[in-house]
């Protein structure tokens, strides 16, 4: 892949993103330096580093994408559920289908959480904010209608659906090196069994 030195600035940037996208699934978020983007553009250093100076600037464009993917997925998964608990349900599945399918974009959410600053994090916020609001409106509704306890605070039971769903799947995605024959267990009855004790503590 090779960059045309007499493209637009915004062209050039979206062709060193498109190089960083492939290093990322390619080589994985261990793995992935700018060096390894340089070589797959096949442009001067000096280019990226005007528009990207750390890799972390460079993961920062990459995880917006990653947690826009992540809440189409959860916007696909609720069309066909029809009460509140079930569309929490589904949503803890679509997670878990999210890390199954696009292993190097959910490892590339969980590390930006961690080591992303404020100003990397403006645009990824966004986002990440958008879909709060998307399941918060889940819970609203489930309250008004009667399945979810009106005591219990909208937000403490998004963040804690979002804690409890990312430490399962981190329990699995760690039991695959620690204990070899964990594959044996199935993972998606798993994280159903999962949804479904969560959910139960909602009922009002």
């Amino acid at each position: 892949m090779k960059i045309n030195k007499h493209q637009t600035p915004e062209i050039r940037k979206q062709q060193i993103l498109l190089a960083a996208e492939i290093v990322l699934l390619k080589d994985g978020l261990q793995n992935f330096t700018i060096d390894q983007v340089i070589a797959h553009a096949q442009i001067a250093k000096g280019t990226v580093y005007k528009y990207y100076k750390t890799k972390d600037q460079l993961l920062a464009e990459l995880s917006i994408k990653s947690v826009s993917m992540m809440f189409e997925e959860f916007k696909k998964s609720v069309l066909d559920q029809e009460s509140s608990i079930s569309k929490i349900r589904a949503v803890c599945m679509a997670c878990y289908h999210f890390y199954c399918n696009s292993p190097q974009y959910y490892s590339l959410l969980n590390y930006f959480e961690q080591h992303g600053n404020d100003e990397e994090r403006e645009e990824y916020l966004k986002v990440s904010m958008a879909l709060q609001q998307f399941i918060e409106q889940i819970i609203d509704q489930g309250k008004k209608s009667g399945e979810i306890n009106p005591n219990l605070e909208t937000q403490f039971i998004d963040y804690i659906i979002w804690a409890c769903c990312v430490g399962v799947i981190q329990f699995i995605d760690s039991k695959k090196s620690i204990i070899p024959n964990f594959k044996q267990i199935n993972q998606e009855k798993l994280i159903e069994t999962f949804s479904h004790i969560i959910t139960s503590g909602l009922s009002n």
